[in-house]
């Protein structure tokens, strides 16, 4: 390739200086780059464009902004509406590892405007930075660089496997058990009921001990497919057997098969053909070690084609696999004697539209995997516990501790050893115990909360089998068990989450332990679609105002005890008003609890109860629509309404539910009962030392006339009540002045 025309302005520009240090660049206090006053001006967005054709430069930059947008539609809406911004040219330190024999720096250009770009015009900007090239390394010995960190040619007709190879082979040997190990601890072994797939024989194979083996992550096609039943797994074992039937594997399958061969490993799990789908004993006995599966994987071939690539009839395979089937989008040109292209995407961003990332079963695949191999449409990317890599760029050789900036394409956000990553990206769950309360509430609240409770999935009664990887690993993390996926031995507190997008309940029956339909209970977040958050109840200290015990149908109870938050201020404080609940058990109860001891079961035993029975303060309250801008924005919790809890006419409280559940039952004539489940010591929005999202003061959820003192505020749910059964409506906050002002009561629920 020769160096191509450049116009003026680009000619007067030496390149390869900004390839070796930074340039016409400066930092904010976050150590974010942008362009300095005297970085170069390159002139006016629609001059640039204008030269496209003959500067290659101009055009390698045009290139550049075009990748910064996700649909060609917002690149020609932002040239439409930004033809006379003024752009610039400097250059940042992109990456820098301190921790190799030779350390190493590189620096990629990047392309801005002159001023600050108004808000809304782009959709994702953090910074006026539109676009960023790399120099191939290709170049780096005559330009004296170390290749390190530059950008690579990609492979145009299929993606390297062999590059693949030499990823697993790189973090195998320089990673060790940064990554084989991330957090010092084991899954545990497989059970000897575990099937995988020998690439070699094509058939399936019973597990042999300690296996070396790849998983595959994927969705599952619209269309009927070949799985593993009662009735063929003999046959399927049989050498050759799977070959026979490839016609009726999805191409996500046969390709994985495929790729293994060519990685140079044997075996591969595959849950469609390792798992016995008619067989509810095998199944959920695999379902239940998920966390060993996929964590035990020497590897995690990703499947993650665009949304679009599936179809009623196929599905789109490994994005890139075979051959003649890449559409890469690299741009390479050569400029004054240096090739230069634009990065592609990152990980992340290249997993954004794909459906894989939105399923609920590939969740917890991608978060207990030790190491992850991407196929999409973008390129191949390589991610373990230490680095990133991909096919545009350089990252082997480079140290767990490399410093990437954030959002380039050799960024790793679940990097475990970069401390970038405690504020830029996401440390995956471990199952080394957390040090405090509200590191393990935090941590459980991010994943199954914020994350998890999104995730679409095909049959709603998966919801606990497709989350139960994660949750065993959280299990050992927290230290407690769980019943419906909720945390016992953090109930005072997790009870009181909400939900804040829609009202719709999931009533599906799921199999337990004895194989036995149960139903799944109201005070469970898994019973409810939607998404799933804490924020409401941003708390500094907790104190347990509430008994609770599991229930199970045989007859048998347990007591769940609450692990206790630490308080800067002991309880009762002047004022405070101290709710009796009574004592002494109903006959049925202390029964119960009396079998359990005597039969030697413990609270691993209480999976899936009938009820969880509290001993709490019930009060009965009316409630009252209120703006949303209360909270400051209408936007905290989309599709919720805010609303007042009301004793007469006295505004004592406050809660959040969905919208239309709100108008048409919050009125005026209704009463609805509340129960105290935990009270706080004070409400604070800060957490890890960060201000939080809400920002909200203790005037705004209930009267002004109301004293904020510590210990004042009780934690409450609202409950629908037939006699001593009870299903959770929602959650708030009550002042305990407001709760005394009433009628109240101490009763023993079942709650459902």
């Amino acid at each position: 390739m020769e160096s191509s025309a450049l116009c003026t302005t680009c000619s007067s520009i030496d390149i390869i200086s900004y390839f070796k240090r930074e340039k016409g660049a400066q930092r904010d206090a976050n150590n974010v780059v942008r362009p300095a006053e005297h970085a170069v001006s390159l002139g006016r967005l629609a001059t640039i464009v204008s030269k496209f054709a003959t500067c290659a430069f101009c055009r390698i930059v045009v290139h550049a902004i075009e990748n910064r947008f996700l649909h060609p539609a917002d690149i020609e809406e932002f040239l439409q509406k930004a033809p006379d911004m003024e752009m610039c040219i400097y250059s940042f330190l992109f990456a820098e590892d301190k921790d190799v024999e030779e350390p190493a720096k590189a620096y990629r250009i990047g392309i801005a405007s002159v001023k600050e770009i108004p808000r809304g015009t782009l959709h994702t900007s953090l910074t006026n930075q539109l676009g960023v090239i790399q120099l191939l390394s290709d170049d780096a010995t005559a330009s004296g660089l170390r290749q390190l960190f530059l950008g690579r040619a990609v492979q145009t007709e299929c993606a390297n496997v062999e590059l693949a190879k030499e990823w697993l082979s790189c973090c195998e040997t320089s990673h060790g058990a940064l990554c084989s190990s991330p957090d010092g601890t084991s899954s545990g072994t497989l059970k000897p009921s575990t099937l995988l797939i020998d690439v070699n024989e094509v058939c399936l194979v019973a597990a042999p001990e300690n296996p070396r083996y790849v998983a595959l992550s994927y969705c599952w096609p619209a269309k009927k497919m070949l799985t593993t039943l009662t009735s063929n797994v003999e046959f399927l074992h049989q050498p050759g057997a799977l070959k026979e039937r490839l016609s009726d594997l999805p191409l996500a399958v046969e390709d994985a098969i495929q790729c293994v061969r060519k990685l140079g490993e044997r075996y591969i799990w595959i849950d469609a053909l390792c798992i016995i789908q008619d067989s509810d004993d095998h199944k959920m006995d695999q379902i239940f070690q998920m966390d060993k599966v996929y964590s035990g994987a020497v590897l995690t071939i990703v499947a993650a084609p665009p949304k679009e690539a599936y179809t009623q009839y196929q599905d789109a395979g490994l994005p890139g696999f075979r051959a003649n089937t890449r559409k890469i989008r690299q741009r390479v040109e050569m400029v004054q004697e240096i090739h230069l292209t634009t990065p592609l995407e990152n990980q992340e961003r290249a997993l954004l539209f794909s459906k894989w990332d939105t399923r609920a079963w590939t969740f917890q695949e991608r978060l207990l995997s030790r190491r992850l191999l991407y196929f999409t449409d973008v390129q191949m990317y390589f991610a373990c516990s230490c680095n990133a890599f991909c096919e545009d760029g350089i990252g082997e050789g480079a140290s767990p501790t490399a410093r990437i900036y954030p959002g380039s394409n050799l960024w790793n956000p679940h990097a475990r050893y970069v401390e970038d990553n405690v504020e830029w990206g996401s440390i995956p769950p471990s199952r080394k115990p957390f040090d405090s309360f509200w590191e393990a509430t935090s941590a459980f609240q991010n994943l199954m909360f914020s994350d998890y409770s999104v995730r679409e999935m095909s049959v709603q009664s998966d919801v606990l089998n497709a989350a139960d990887g994660i949750l065993a690993l959280m299990r050992d993390a927290m230290n407690t068990e769980f019943a419906f996926g909720m945390p016992l031995a953090y109930l005072s507190y997790m009870l009181l989450w909400t939900n804040t997008m829609m009202f719709e309940r999931r009533n599906v029956m799921l199999l337990n332990e004895a194989k036995r339909q149960v139903p799944l209970p109201s005070w469970s977040w898994a019973a409810w679609r939607g998404r799933t958050t804490l924020d409401f109840h941003y708390i500094n200290g907790l104190r347990s105002e509430t008994e609770f015990y599991l229930v199970d149908r045989e007859g048998y109870a347990v007591e769940v005890r609450q692990r206790q938050l630490p308080r800067t201020q002991s309880f009762p404080v002047d004022g405070n008003k101290s709710l009796t609940t009574g004592s002494g058990l109903p006959n049925w109860l202390a029964e119960a609890l009396q079998r359990t001891k005597h039969d030697g079961f413990d609270l691993s035993a209480f999976r899936f109860p009938k009820w969880l029975a509290v001993r709490a303060s019930l009060a009965t309250f009316t409630l009252e629509i209120v703006p949303n801008t209360l909270l400051g924005s209408q936007d905290i919790f989309p599709s919720s309404q805010f609303l007042q809890i009301k004793s007469g006419d006295k505004w004592i409280g406050s809660m959040v539910m969905n919208s239309e559940w709100a108008k048409v039952h919050a009125t005026e004539y209704c009463d609805f009962e509340f129960i105290v489940i935990s009270r706080t010591e004070s409400l604070t929005y800060e957490r890890w030392g960060q201000p939080g999202r809400l920002h909200l003061k203790p005037p705004v959820l209930f009267s002004p006339d109301l004293p904020t003192r510590t210990w004042s505020i009780l934690n409450v749910m609202m409950i629908d009540r037939d006699g001593d059964v009870a299903k959770r409506l929602g959650t708030g906050v009550v002042h305990e002045d407001g709760w005394f002002e009433g009628e109240t009561e101490n009763m023993f629920l079942k709650l459902e």
